[in-house]
């Protein structure tokens, strides 16, 4: 019986993964801001492919996961869920790193947590999942503040056409989390690795033949070029998913959304010290506005939880 890890331990990882995966906005700017031949497009296209051969050469190697492989293939309602899960994460990387060229990175990673709006809504409209009048209140002020930061504009703060790209991210978030829930439940759950993998090299077919319709290169790029790619891939996305999904096993999904509110946080500072970023008076009160209707929904909807589950069932009479 292997042995448990401690809180601390867990709760460490976490702030690693944290740490690292609000990197991934302010080293993606800086690496744009460099003449080094890299765009959106073939960043997307490298991190994707590194990524799903990081997890093919683990899939390969685990004893857990290639039995499922040969599932896959055989079930054409796999195949068609993750080709379907493939495309909107690319279309979401790819939104969301065309809206970072045009605003901070505070603004960015700010709309990014907004997403617990919108798996709101959509659970809703597909499994007709519903809420605790409490946590709606959280929503109301979420937007109230999304409001607030999308007129911030000028220095420092955002346009609309960037909070509007970084909506259809936060939507396509949605679409990603909503469509892999089948997949990750019933008596046979598909892994999430194998699933990341599949969901990773859909992602690199689809950024490749991006680069080849708006001409963009490849290769060469300089050695910087390349060891940014490496830490984007390995740090900012394989790690920063993989330890969250991880300690679910051993902690509660509110102790785990409550630290990723730190996330803009964290990015902001990074931006300041790397990029110079300073977010305007208007952006700084509408992500408090944001992280608190974010902290105030999580907190209430975690209580609608416990209750639900604490209550006995009613006998039928």
């Amino acid at each position: 019986m292997k042995k448990r890890p401690s809180l601390l331990f867990c709760y460490g990882s976490i702030a690693v993964g944290l740490f690292l995966g609000s990197l991934m906005a302010p080293l993606l700017r800086f690496t744009l801001a460099h003449d080094w031949g890299l765009r959106v497009e073939n960043i997307l296209f490298y991190r994707m492919l590194f990524a799903s051969l990081f997890l093919w050469t683990f899939c390969l190697f685990s004893k857990n996961t290639r039995p499922h492989i040969k599932r896959i293939f055989a079930d054409r309602r796999t195949l068609v869920f993750l080709s379907v899960i493939g495309l909107s994460r690319a279309a979401e990387l790819l939104l969301w790193s065309v809206a970072l060229r045009d605003t901070n990175v505070f603004v960015v990673n700010i709309l990014g947590n907004s997403t617990p709006v919108f798996i709101l809504l959509g659970t809703y409209l597909v499994y007709r999942q519903k809420t605790s009048s409490r946590a709606l209140i959280g929503i109301a002020v979420c937007m109230g503040g999304l409001c607030l930061t999308g007129l911030s504009g000028g220095a420092g703060g955002a346009s609309l056409e960037s909070v509007l790209q970084m909506t259809g991210t936060a939507v396509l978030q949605t679409v990603f989390l909503l469509l892999s829930q089948p997949l990750r439940s019933g008596d046979e759950p598909l892994p999430a690795t194998l699933m990341m993998a599949f969901v990773f090299s859909i992602a690199a077919v689809c950024s490749l033949g991006l680069c080849a319709v708006r001409s963009v290169p490849i290769a060469p790029f300089p050695w910087q070029g390349w060891g940014m790619l490496v830490a984007m891939t390995l740090l900012c996305t394989i790690y920063h998913q993989t330890v969250p999904t991880w300690t679910l096993q051993f902690l509660k999904p509110e102790n785990v959304s409550m630290l990723n509110l730190a996330g803009p946080v964290v990015a902001a500072v990074t931006a300041f010290f790397l990029l110079g970023e300073v977010p305007n008076l208007q952006t700084v009160c509408g992500g408090i506005i944001v992280l608190t209707g974010l902290g105030w929904y999580i907190r209430q909807d975690a209580k609608a939880k416990r209750a639900q589950m604490s209550c006995p069932p009613q006998d039928q009479q």
